[in-house]
C-alpha cells in the first residue's frame, strides 16, 4: 500500500465483512487522528477494497465521554462507531 499500512489494536472478521477495534486508552489524541487520517487515505485510494471487498467498520473503545466525542468527529463520514469502556459493561 505504497508504504503505507495500518496497524489496528485488532482486526476480526463478522457477517457482511471485518471490523478494525481500535482502544484508546493512553496514547495522545495527536496520535489518533494521525491514524484516522491514514484509515481514510486508504479508504479514498480504494486498494482495500480492490482486494479485500467493503472497507471495514473502525470500532474505537475509549474511556471518557470528551474523547468519546472527539474522535466521532474525527471519524465523521466513515463506517465508525465510537463506545466508552463503560458501555461495553
Amino acid at each position: 500500500m505504497d508504504g503505507k499500512e495500518i496497524i489496528a489494536d485488532a482486526l476480526y472478521g463478522r457477517p457482511g465483512g471485518f471490523t478494525f477495534l481500535e482502544v484508546d486508552v493512553t496514547q495522545a489524541m495527536s496520535q489518533n487522528e494521525r491514524k484516522i487520517a491514514l484509515y481514510r487515505e486508504i479508504r479514498d485510494s480504494g486498494r482495500w477494497q480492490a482486494k479485500n471487498g467493503a472497507f471495514p467498520e473502525i470500532l474505537y473503545v475509549t474511556v471518557s465521554e470528551y474523547r468519546r466525542k472527539r474522535l466521532a468527529t474525527l471519524l465523521d463520514g466513515m463506517n465508525a462507531r465510537v463506545l466508552t469502556a463503560g458501555e461495553l459493561r
